[in-house]
């Protein structure tokens, strides 16, 4: 996605008037990224998970059972 270099001059950037308001959203953003962070750890651990009881089942290590059985 590309904004055009006029609409970008035209458009009004806020910024934090105090000291405490980028204080409060230093906090904000940073807890987002230790979020962020946490939720990658999981994902990881999951795929980690899947990769193990995909080669157990692959394997013949582990079988499951069927209706048929």
């Amino acid at each position: 996605m590309a904004v055009k270099l006029d609409v970008f001059l035209l458009t009004e950037i806020l910024l934090p008037e105090t000291i405490e308001e980028q204080r409060k959203m230093a906090i904000l953003l940073d807890s987002t990224k230790k979020e962020i962070l946490l939720l990658k750890k999981r994902a990881n651990a999951y795929r980690r998970q899947k990769r193990g009881l995909m080669q157990k089942l692959l394997t013949g290590t582990w079988r499951l059972k069927t209706i048929y059985e």
